[in-house]
């Protein structure tokens, strides 16, 4: 949830503010399950200072409550497929996503973490294969890694260098300077 202290949100927020400050016309996707007015004084106080970049709220529901699986993933894809005229580019971190808005022919770019996604090998290599197959659609602008190591894996994979970049994750020093148990840490 972009609404915790999380260095997931945290990256989240500095990637929307600098794409803002680099000059593109940014806006924050966010689920509609909180008021509009929330959402944009909390993600304000998070950033801490005017936001350079729009947010916009889009319908999302998914049966059963699902969470971060296929279905919901789809109904997000449906939500965005309704709006996507408005952009040139979309910026993703799921590879589902990724994946689904190549279909509509838009430009994306994908942010990636890891190698594996999951404790099951062969769905670890469909989904490494599918990464590598959509790379090559011309709408997939740009994959950035976030280690060197990252990077070279995909190159090695046939990925285009001329669409690849490493760009290491950042971290608020204040936030994560003093130890903290393990379970705490990772909450943070």
């Amino acid at each position: 949830d972009i609404l915790e202290d999380t260095a997931n949100s945290i990256q989240v927020l500095q990637m929307c503010n600098a794409f803002a400050n680099a000059g593109f016309e940014t806006t924050l996707l966010f689920p509609n399950k909180f008021d509009s007015i929330y959402v944009r004084d909390e993600i304000k106080s998070k950033v801490g200072g005017e936001l350079k970049f729009k947010i916009v709220l889009y319908s999302y529901s998914a049966p059963f409550n699902i969470g971060k699986s296929f279905i919901s993933c789809f109904f997000f894809f449906l939500s965005v497929a309704k709006i996507s005229s408005n952009y040139q580019v979309f910026f993703t971190r799921h590879y589902l996503i990724n994946h689904f808005l190549l279909r509509l022919k838009l430009n994306t770019i994908f942010e990636i973490h890891t190698i594996k996604f999951t404790s099951v090998k062969i769905l670890n290599s469909l989904i490494r294969k599918l990464i590598i197959k959509d790379s090559k659609n011309d709408c997939q602008k740009l994959i950035i890694t976030i280690s060197q190591k990252l990077k070279e894996y995909f190159l090695k994979n046939e990925i285009s260098p001329n669409k690849t970049i490493a760009l290491h994750d950042g971290f608020s020093e204040e936030k994560f300077s003093k130890y903290y148990e393990i379970t705490e840490a990772r909450n943070r």
